[in-house]
């Protein structure tokens, strides 16, 4: 009687075990491929902002609309919201 549930409980730890291994090994994996990509996308972007220091350094113009923010002139020195004649 004893030595069947110490054979259980040996049984059941060893699945367990295996289990939660295989979960561990999965877990891992995926990290590592997150891990790639980000390495991937941070090289990416590491090359567009060469390419963008390149273009500007040899005189090329980037356009990208700037919005300025904070100044309150609009249209001609004119404050937007309220119609003044």
């Amino acid at each position: 009687m004893i030595a069947c549930i110490i054979a259980a409980l040996t049984v059941g730890f060893l699945s367990g075990f295996v289990v939660r291994k295989a979960v561990i090994r999965k877990l891992k994996r995926s990290v590592l491929e997150l891990e790639t990509e980000m390495v991937e996308n941070h090289a990416d972007i590491l090359k567009l902002t060469e390419q963008i220091a390149r273009m500007e350094n040899e005189g090329a113009k980037v356009d990208v609309p700037v919005i300025t923010i904070g100044s309150p002139k609009i249209h001609g020195g004119k404050t937007g919201g309220s119609k003044s004649s």
